[in-house]
């Protein structure tokens, strides 16, 4: 189980690179435009298809970082109710429950990577399949940290049991 978590790590890590590097190129490119517009009244056409591009893989890296952190919306209001082996019995039907909704959404993004695939983006001839593709990426790998978390909270459920203690369970 060591290697999933350290594989989830790895992953998570170079996530967050990605998003950086993403970010970085969004002001860049935005930079640069503005700057040619003002200076030079000349207008980059292709850095609206780009910033597009940058900003969707962008906003589905970073979805992908607040699911590993496990920020996102929770039922908190119902969980803090429950026993600590409820959290983790709950923890486990709710990451699985979301890992099925990113299955469901990564098989049909698939098909409309491959429905767009043709398509390209009007001002610089990017395929419009980039778009989708960077989603396709995102939404995988927040299914794999969601099975990351359920398979942990197995074990923990299984190896140590509730204790006695206020613990929480992996993921808050």
């Amino acid at each position: 189980m060591k290697w999933l978590s350290a594989l989830d790590n790895s992953l998570n890590r170079l996530v967050v690179i990605l998003t950086q590097l993403l970010l970085i190129g969004m002001f860049v490119i935005t930079i640069i435009n503005v700057c040619m517009r003002y200076f030079l009244d000349v207008n980059l056409l292709w850095a609206y298809d780009m910033l597009r591009v940058l900003f969707v893989g962008f906003v589905f890296s970073a979805a992908s970082i607040v699911s590993f952190r496990r920020e996102h919306a929770s039922f908190v209001f119902l969980k803090n109710k429950l026993s600590v082996k409820g959290r983790y019995i709950f923890d486990i039907l709710e990451n699985i429950f979301v890992a099925i909704f990113y299955g469901v959404t990564a098989y049909f993004g698939y098909h409309l990577c491959l429905n767009v695939a043709s398509q390209k983006m009007p001002a610089s001839g990017i395929s419009a399949a980039l778009l989708y593709l960077l989603m396709e990426a995102a939404v995988v790998i927040m299914c794999f940290h969601c099975l990351t978390s359920a398979a942990e909270n197995i074990q923990a459920l299984r190896t140590k049991g509730p204790s006695g203690k206020e613990e929480q369970p992996y993921g808050k």
